[in-house]
């Protein structure tokens, strides 16, 4: 590379700028997201996904455990992507823990709908999120999928959700996220 050619480049990362020295791999096309919205019934409870847009089909998980079967929740998440959750009045929602106990199920004590799981490994929250949530996803885009993590240990779900789930947005001083959700 020349020399003189050599700048800071800035990108728009995850809601935040960011400067760094340019690299071969600053020539492939930036990444897109697509910000979906999803609520419990009432609106309680409030989460954004922006999932890096990678064309209209959307994998989701259909977890065969007990409380997924029963409440019919299908799920999915991206690693890459980012997620906002917001909560109108905290009183009224139960983080209810069943099996292992690493995850919060976030069930809205108001209209008995669970939007979103979440998980905090080594101090970051990941989550998933139930796709029937969703307000602006045309069901036809969901691409459904049987899954069953009976049986795993401890150690390997939490190394499953740290791959596969989604880490919470880093907020920056002073950000608000009602915005954003």
């Amino acid at each position: 590379m020349d020399w003189c050619l050599r700048a800071q480049i800035t990108t728009y990362y995850f809601g935040h700028w960011q400067m760094h020295e340019p690299e071969l791999t600053d020539m492939r096309d930036p990444i897109s997201y697509r910000r979906i919205r999803g609520s419990c019934h009432c609106g309680n409870i409030r989460v954004t996904f922006d999932r890096p847009d990678s064309g209209p089909a959307i994998p989701v998980r259909a977890c065969g455990c007990g409380l997924c079967t029963k409440h019919r929740a299908v799920w999915t998440s991206h690693p890459d992507g980012q997620f906002y959750l917001r909560i109108a009045d905290d009183s009224r929602v139960r983080r209810y823990r069943f099996g292992t106990k690493t995850a919060d199920f976030h069930v809205c004590l108001t209209c008995g709908v669970i939007p979103i799981v979440t998980c905090v490994i080594e101090g970051i929250r990941y989550a998933v999120f139930n796709v029937n949530t969703f307000d602006d996803v045309d069901r036809s885009q969901l691409v459904e999928t049987a899954a069953n993590f009976e049986g795993e240990t401890t150690e390997t779900r939490l190394a499953r959700r740290r791959r596969n789930w989604t880490p919470e947005a880093v907020r920056s001083e002073g950000e608000d996220w009602a915005a954003s959700c």
